[in-house]
């Protein structure tokens, strides 16, 4: 087995549910579970997968122990290093409590468990009738004290899963009791007079986001999907989506649901990194519950185990690079909630696919030990190549680039040269950690893109120079080999990489359909420089080439002024399109026009022109643009107003840049 199973820990979140209780009966009929209301769901619109019906397992009961054996099997087999029950306790009162008591007093399956308090009332949801209270939460000291009583037993088994020694347990629904930080307190306080000692607390983010340490928790566990704050489904109570509704734009089953697309949700999650407290990060296969709501349902369509790996390892890597030891844990949602369609467990569409996606993405990870251990270029003679990085608060994503260049397997040595202006984020505390990089810092006041760019290649040992951005991170082991090979044969002098669609989070449309750079003064000057567009993004360069041209000083576009040098002194410049990085921005309005007005500027320095007359043109688009717009925008595919803007506002604020004459805004 991958030695990574040992460094980082799958935790997935199990309902214990499959089982008829009294309580069930008689708010919803005799041998009611949610089984009854996945094999009667019905596909509400083309394409819509229900109902979901399970292969390998079945419709199981959860009173048959060896049901119980097989899902550990499974689990365990594919990766999967424990399971976070759902526990259900109402002022003493425990319901769907019957499987795990009876895994705790059996000591059957030898399978690792926590457990996560669901704390909000029950109510008649599932019929989208919140207003209906079945069983009703009434918190108070006392039940705080007799709760974690309760749990004693739990924690004192061997299976128990344990951060730093100490019982991990989640709360749901944080923000539903009225003083947290006292609860945590009389918990803590219980367990370490009972003999357990410190506990672990987990705030679930399954509806409000919040420090864990200002309320006396140690961790905030991501949930997925969030998509309460998803920006697509915000839009749905904007005046404008009102309007499209009323006119009948939109059909009625996307006005009566929430539908949007698993990758979206990608994502929006995986944007979602930086926060200033301990978080654990969560991922989930597919959700759809619609089978328990007749309106106001979640879907997510387009789940695929393949994006779902995606999503799985980039998580994972963060994980690795963000906590250590045995914080190392990421949950999913979920091993089995068929009535959300969030499930790992087998079903007749997919099969196993999903959990083979899930060992396959564990398999995939290299820790940075393994990185350095791997790396067998002895950068101590002198380099045959020279990496140069601008950073500045590089983050998860530079983190990630690092690694990548770290283990590029490359018939030639190289060295990384970073200069760093100014970066407060650990960010050079990181790459100390690395001998086989050469730091260099200056003043965030003495930067400029030409002269900071020129000081980094001066450093370089290299025969030639590659340069890349921070937040450009190398698809594969082979970039650097097939981006140096045509210097490598003097086939040319320059050698511009190319760069892709960034699979960990969602980019700019525009980027994404190669369509960002549409106005006539790109293609021109493209056209006059050599029929290439050089971008520092991805850039390989000889070094007495360099030497001979330089980027100079200009504050921004200092790519651009390099090419016009190139192609003026007749040196080569080819494009490789296999030596691919990941690559993209996004944008809100204001730094949208902000970046298109720079970069009229920069143009302006190196002598471009854009013209009244070169705007007016670029702003008209062919019907077939707006049409497409309109239609994202009716999906809630576009809901960005930048993006919906974009055709307007690049050629506009182009022109006005371009007719400045003063300094660049950053």
């Amino acid at each position: 087995m991958n030695d990574v199973y040992k460094k980082i820990k799958l935790i997935a979140f199990y309902l214990p549910q499959y089982h008829p209780i009294p309580e069930n009966d008689e708010w919803w009929g005799k041998g009611f579970t949610d089984w009854t209301n996945v094999v009667k769901a019905k596909p509400l619109f083309k394409g819509h997968y229900q109902p979901r019906i399970p292969s390998d397992l079945g419709c199981y009961d959860l009173r048959m122990p060896e049901v119980k054996e097989a899902q550990a099997n499974l689990a365990q087999e594919h990766g999967i290093h424990g399971f976070c029950y759902y526990h259900y306790w109402f002022n003493g009162k425990r319901v769907l409590e019957r499987p795990f008591e009876e895994v705790l007093s059996s000591g059957k399956p030898d399978f690792p468990f926590c457990l996560c308090w669901a704390n909000e009332n029950w109510t008649r949801t599932w019929s989208g009738g919140d207003e209906h209270i079945l069983l009703k939460q009434e918190y108070s000291e006392d039940d705080d004290r007799a709760h974690i009583k309760s749990l004693l037993p739990a924690f004192s088994d061997k299976r128990y899963i344990k951060v730093n020694g100490k019982p991990l347990f989640l709360v749901y629904r944080i923000e539903l009791l009225p003083n947290p930080k006292k609860t945590a307190e009389i918990w803590r306080g219980e367990a370490v007079k009972a003999g357990i000692g410190d506990i672990y607390l987990g705030v679930v983010e399954s509806v409000k986001s919040i420090n864990p340490k200002t309320i006396g928790f140690d961790v905030a566990v991501e949930f997925a999907p969030h998509w309460r704050d998803m920006l697509a489904w915000k839009s749905k109570s904007s005046r404008f989506h009102k309007k499209l509704m009323k006119f009948g734009l939109i059909p009625k089953i996307y006005a009566d649901n929430f539908i949007t697309s698993y990758q979206i949700l990608v994502d929006t999650m995986l944007k979602d990194s930086n926060r200033s407290y301990k978080r654990f990060r969560c991922v989930t296969p597919s959700f759809d519950n619609s089978p328990r709501r007749e309106k106001q349902a979640a879907i997510f369509t387009g789940s695929t185990p393949q994006k779902y790996e995606t999503w799985l390892k980039r998580i994972l890597e963060w994980t690795m690079q963000e906590h250590e030891g045995d914080e190392r844990l990421v949950f999913i949602n979920a091993w089995n909630e068929w009535g959300e369609g969030n499930h790992l467990e087998p079903d007749k569409r997919w099969g196993k696919c999903y959990l083979e996606a899930t060992k396959a993405a564990l398999d995939s990870i290299t820790t940075i030990d393994d990185i350095r251990r791997s790396r067998v270029k002895e950068t101590k003679e002198k380099p045959i190549a020279s990496i140069v990085i601008l950073t500045k608060n590089g983050g998860a994503l530079f983190r990630r680039s690092i690694k990548n260049i770290l283990s590029q397997k490359t018939t030639f040595t190289y060295e990384v040269v970073i200069v760093d202006t100014g970066s407060t984020d650990g960010t050079l505390e990181f790459l100390r950690s690395f001998p086989e990089v050469t730091i260099y810092e200056i003043s965030p006041k003495n930067f400029r893109f030409g002269p900071t760019r020129d000081f980094g290649f001066s450093k370089a040992k290299g025969e030639f120079v590659v340069t890349i951005s921070q937040d450009v991170v190398p698809v594969n082991e082979n970039w650097l080999e097939n981006l140096a090979r045509p210097l490598l044969k003097d086939e040319t002098d320059v050698v511009q990489g190319q760069t892709c669609a960034r699979t960990d989070r969602k980019i700019f449309f525009w980027e994404d359909r190669d369509y960002f750079f549409f106005t006539s003064e790109s293609k021109s000057f493209h056209k006059n420089n050599g029929n290439i567009g050089l971008s520092c993004a991805n850039l390989a360069i000889k070094k007495d080439v360099w030497e001979r041209t330089r980027f100079g000083d200009a504050l921004m576009s200092e790519d651009k002024a390099l090419q016009k040098r190139l192609f003026a002194s007749g040196y080569r410049m080819v494009r490789k399109r296999d030596a691919l990085c990941y690559h993209g921005h996004t944008y809100n309005l204001k730094s949208l026009m902000k970046r298109c007005e720079n970069e009229g500027m920069g143009w302006r320095k190196i002598g471009v022109k854009y013209s009244f007359t070169q705007m007016l043109n670029d702003l008209k688009h062919e019907k077939w643009l707006y049409g497409m717009v309109l239609k994202k925008i009716i999906k809630r595919e576009m809901t960005n107003l930048a993006e919906i803007l974009f055709l307007f506002i690049r050629p506009i604020f182009l022109y006005k840049g371009n007719l400045m004459n003063k300094g660049y805004k950053f």
